[in-house]
C-alpha cells in the first residue's frame, strides 16, 4: 500500500496521515466506553488496558501502511541512538528527581499498592509505544517518504508532524483540562515533538523514541501513579504560563538536532548515500563527553547530574568505537561522567532523605 499512497499528491498523504491519527483517538475513545462495562481496576488500570488496545491498532496501521519494517530496525545501532537523544535522556533524568524532591518535601505522599505501581508502569510504557509507532513510525514516515529527499524536504516533515503531534493535545480540553493548560501543553508538546522527530530521523530506531517517550511521562506523573498525589487532568491543569519557561532550553536540542551539517547528512542517506563515522566527528564527541563528565559531577552535588552523566558515558563509549586508539579526551570523559553519575545517584539519595524528613518536620509544626 506504501507505494499507492506515495504516488497520491502530498495534501492527501497529509490527509491520510491526520486519519490515521483520528482513528487512533477514535480507538481510544471507544476503548474508554468499554471500559464502563467492566469491573473498575486500581490506579492507573482502565488506562492501561485502553493504551494496550490502541498500541494494537498502532501495530496494525503500521503494517497497513507498510512500515512494519521499523519494529525490527536498529537504525545507526541503539548505543549511538540514545546518543543523539541524549538531551531527552538527560531531561527525563532531571525531570524525574526534581519531581522526587517535590513530592518528598510534601511529606504527604503514600506510595501505592504494587498492583497500582506496575498498572502505572504499563501504561507510560504502553503510551510511549502507541503514540511514538503512530506519530513517528506512520505520521512521519508517511512525510518523509512523500516529501523530497531534501533539506527543506525533511525539515518540513519533521515540523509538520510535531504541530500535528503537539496540536491532539487540545483534545484533553474534552477531559477536564483548562484551556489555558491545554494550550501551553501543546506548544510544549509540539517542540517535544520536533526533538522526538529529529531523534528517529537520524537514528531510524523506533525504539529509543518509544522508550524516551515513556520515560519522559514517567517522570512526569510518578507522584500520580507512585504516590498517589491526584489524577492525570489535575496534573496537567498545574501547567500554567510558567511552563513556558522551559521552551527556550527546548529551543536548543531542535536547533542542535537539525543544524544544516546534521540535515545534509539525512539528505544523503534518505538518497541511499552511506554515511560514514570520521575521526572528527569522534574527537567533537568525546570533547562534548568530557564537558558532559565535568558538568555532572558539579551538579551531581546537587544531585541533578544523573542524565548528564549517563550520556557523557554514551558519549565515550561511542567516540572510542569510532577511534579506539588515541582517544584520551573520550577516556577522560568516560572517567569523570562515571563519577559524576555515582556522586549524583548518591546525592540523590540523601537529598531525598533530608528532604522527606524536613517536609514531615514542617507538617508537624503547629499553625
Amino acid at each position: 500500500m506504501r507505494e499507492r499512497i506515495m504516488r497520491l499528491p502530498k495534501w492527501v498523504v497529509v490527509l491520510i496521515a491526520l486519519l490515521s491519527v483520528a482513528g487512533f483517538f477514535a480507538v481510544m475513545n471507544v476503548s474508554s466506553l468499554a471500559l464502563y462495562f467492566l469491573p473498575p481496576l486500581p490506579g492507573y488500570g482502565a488506562s492501561m488496558v485502553g493504551e494496550f488496545v490502541v498500541s494494537i491498532y498502532a501495530v496494525l496501521i503500521l503494517s497497513l501502511f507498510g512500515y512494519s519494517g521499523v519494529i525490527k530496525d536498529a537504525g545507526v545501532g541503539f548505543l549511538k541512538s540514545f546518543y543523539i537523544g541524549g538531551f531527552m535522556v538527560g531531561y527525563c533524568f532531571f525531570a524525574f528527581v526534581a519531581q522526587l524532591f517535590v513530592l518528598q518535601m510534601n511529606g504527604e505522599i503514600e506510595i501505592q499498592p504494587f498492583v497500582s505501581i506496575v498498572f502505572f508502569i504499563s501504561t507510560m510504557f504502553l503510551i510511549g509505544f502507541a503514540e511514538e509507532f503512530i506519530f513517528r513510525g506512520v505520521v512521519l514516515n508517511l512525510l518523509l517518504d512523500r516529501f523530497s529527499k531534501t533539506k527543506r524536504g525533511i525539515l518540513g516533515a519533521i515540523l509538520l508532524e510535531s504541530v500535528i503531534f503537539g496540536g491532539v493535545h487540545l483534545m484533553n480540553i474534552f477531559s477536564g483540562v483548562s484551556f489555558i493548560s491545554a494550550c501551553v501543553q501543546a506548544f510544549v508538546a509540539s517542540l517535544l515533538g520536533v526533538i522526538l522527530s529529529a531523534v528517529y530521523a537520524r537514528s531510524r530506531n523506533i525504539w529509543i523514541v518509544v522508550i524516551t517517550h515513556a520515560m519522559t511521562d514517567f517522570a512526569a506523573l510518578m507522584g500520580t501513579g507512585i504516590f498517589g498525589t491526584g489524577g492525570v487532568i489535575a496534573g496537567i491543569n498545574n501547567i500554567s504560563y510558567a511552563n513556558l519557561l522551559a521552551v527556550p532550553v527546548l529551543l536548543i536540542p531542535c536547533v542542535i538536532l537539525l543544524r544544516k551539517p546534521k540535515l545534509e547528512e539525512m539528505v544523503k542517506k534518505a538518497n541511499g548515500e552511506f554515511v560514514a563515522d570520521t575521526f572528527e566527528e569522534a574527537d567533537k564527541i568525546a570533547t562534548v563527553s568530557l564537558i558532559l563528565g565535568i558538568l555532572s559531577i558539579v551538579s551531581g552535588i546537587m544531585g541533578y547530574g544523573i542524565g548528564l552523566g549517563v550520556v557523557g558515558i554514551l558519549g565515550s563509549c561511542i567516540s572510542k568505537k569510532i577511534k579506539p586508539y588515541d582517544n584520551g579526551v573520550a577516556t577522560a570523559g568516560l572517567v569523570t561522567s562515571i563519577i559524576g553519575t555515582v556522586i549524583a545517584v548518591f546525592m540523590t539519595f540523601v537529598l531525598s532523605l533530608a528532604f522527606s524528613v524536613t517536609g514531615s518536620a514542617l507538617l508537624e509544626l503547629p499553625l
